[in-house]
């Protein structure tokens, strides 16, 4: 954050960019929006920036770059961004994280008896709010990590840990064991690692 020497920083631009991708589908949103959030939280990336989040979205797959610098500045990214506004101040949100969990399939009103959370909470936590919104849902072994990384890209050993229910301070050493073999790689940043697929080799003649 000290870094940021724009005096007119904001969130808002960034989640307006994510609102533009969001026109391409929930998916690639979501995709979207970790980018942007690794990149500021990890790169030092100002992501406020309409430069920074159209070079960012190269690193997202399936996300249209052309749609996407069309719909930055257009106005439904911006009324979509204002739309989600609306909602938080109709629940009195004022503070982030904060999630809205409700039943499939129902408008975001108070008739569908939806649960706010905010702030931090464990896993275990977010889990019974999910069965008492969804009790239908079932809880699956977590996949292997290289098709973790694959999926959402590097992740934290905190992440991990919580995905893969593996006690924080024997991960490392699981975790090492794969990148012993060239599966998966570390990079070790200032405030801690970040796990990534390793780079395949170049292939030569």
């Amino acid at each position: 954050m000290l870094d940021i020497s724009d005096p007119h920083w904001s969130t808002w631009p960034a989640c307006i960019a994510v609102k533009a991708a969001g026109l391409q589908g929930a998916a690639v949103a979501e995709r979207y929006l970790r980018r942007l959030r690794r990149a500021a939280l990890t790169e030092r990336i100002q992501v406020q920036r309409e430069e920074a989040q159209l070079a960012l979205a190269h690193d997202v797959r399936g996300l249209d770059l052309a749609a996407l610098r069309a719909d930055l500045g257009g106005p439904r990214a911006a009324a979509a961004f204002r739309d989600d506004l609306a909602t938080c101040r109709s629940y009195g949100v004022s503070g982030f994280p904060t999630m809205l969990f409700q039943p499939a399939g129902t408008e975001p009103d108070r008739r569908a008896r939806p649960i706010l959370v905010n702030g931090y909470r464990p896993l275990e936590s977010l889990e019974r709010v999910l069965a008492s919104v969804a009790p239908g849902l079932v809880k699956h072994e977590a996949r292997p990590t290289e098709e973790l990384l694959a999926e959402y890209g590097p992740l934290t050993e905190a992440e991990l840990s919580v995905i893969t229910s593996s006690p924080l301070p024997e991960l490392p050493r699981t975790l090492d064991t794969a990148a012993g073999r060239g599966r998966i790689a570390r990079r070790d940043l200032r405030g801690g690692t970040l796990w990534e697929l390793a780079e395949a080799p170049a292939v030569t003649a």
